[in-house]
């Protein structure tokens, strides 16, 4: 539903707001992972990188009926000029993300 990015307390850290909400009926219980991935060059070349939230391991575990608000700080590897995070939602037992949404970066 929302993503807001704000400059971390140190250079390269970055601070997510994320908040998920389920519309239409609330008869089942959204599970999943949400990943993070920043994109952006290193050198002229494009890359893609998943970031892990401090504390969190490949993902955030995603477990609501209504609606979930998730906080926490990343940090940018030093060497990837990155530009945007895009969040993206897999469902418990998918492969592939149900929804996915890009921000960009602050600067």
């Amino acid at each position: 539903h929302n993503v807001k990015l704000t400059k971390g307390a140190r250079a390269g850290e970055v601070q997510y707001q994320i908040l998920l909400v389920q519309s239409g009926r609330h008869d089942k219980v959204v599970q999943g992972v949400l990943q993070l991935v920043l994109s952006g060059t290193q050198g002229d070349k494009p890359v893609s990188h998943n970031l892990t939230a401090s504390g969190a391991q490949a993902g955030l575990k995603v477990n609501f009926k209504y609606y979930q608000r998730l906080e926490g700080v990343f940090s940018i590897p030093a060497q990837i000029q990155a530009q945007t995070l895009q969040v993206q939602f897999v469902a418990t037992g998918g492969k592939t993300p149900a929804l996915s949404q890009s921000v960009s970066l602050p600067n």
